[in-house]
């Protein structure tokens, strides 16, 4: 068998691997929605089914696409293209190379965030449910907020809210939870000042 050399760099060990397999896996969405969604669909269920996911979808996925990457000791679009002829299955090193391309102004925008430049605003997060009265306290303030940008349909996404931010029962629970420290109760009586309702 041929040996292959290459001038490509490698991993010095099998910590710096896994830590960069691992920080790229899990993404913010399991730091900034994880907790929210948690608690939004049953807490122990929704735990139980994330990590069957994970490990089943989640494990093969990863453990392909790097035992791919180290038989071809390609890019993500040269390693699919050699493995195959198929053009529908070429597609997914395109894919692979596309997607982090369409993530990164997201993280930007969400890496840029300071304490400074979001505390006192609502970033739709959602940490602040359950609301005791029901209240989806995201959406109420973005569509209050594009609203008040001119948006003129946010006012007909509003009046479809099942529970109006009127049916707020100031009760606090949703400023305690808010970790950019949102004066929701205040909002709330201003966004139903605005829409009437």
């Amino acid at each position: 068998m041929k040996k292959h050399h290459s001038n490509r760099s490698m991993f010095s060990g099998k910590l710096g691997f896994v830590l960069s397999a691992a920080g790229a896996s899990v993404g913010l969405g399991n730091i900034w929605r994880f907790p929210y969604l948690a608690a939004k669909y049953g807490g122990g269920i929704f735990l139980l089914i994330y990590i069957l996911l994970a490990l089943t979808f989640g494990y093969t996925m990863i453990v392909a696409e790097t035992s791919l990457g180290r038989m071809t000791r390609k890019s993500p679009v040269g390693a699919f293209a050699s493995f195959t002829k198929s053009h529908t299955l070429k597609a997914g090193g395109w894919i692979n190379a596309i997607i982090p391309i369409l993530i990164v102004p997201y993280y930007s925008v969400i890496g840029g965030f300071t304490a400074d430049t979001v505390t006192g605003t609502c970033v739709y997060c959602n940490h602040c449910q359950p609301c005791p009265a029901g209240i989806d306290i995201g959406l109420a303030n973005k569509y209050y907020d594009l609203a008040l940008a001119g948006d003129a349909i946010a006012a007909n996404h509003y009046t479809k809210l099942t529970v109006k931010a009127s049916a707020c029962l100031q009760c606090g629970h949703c400023e305690s939870r808010c970790p950019f420290s949102v004066k929701q109760m205040e909002r709330m009586e201003k966004i139903s000042a605005y829409f009437g309702e």
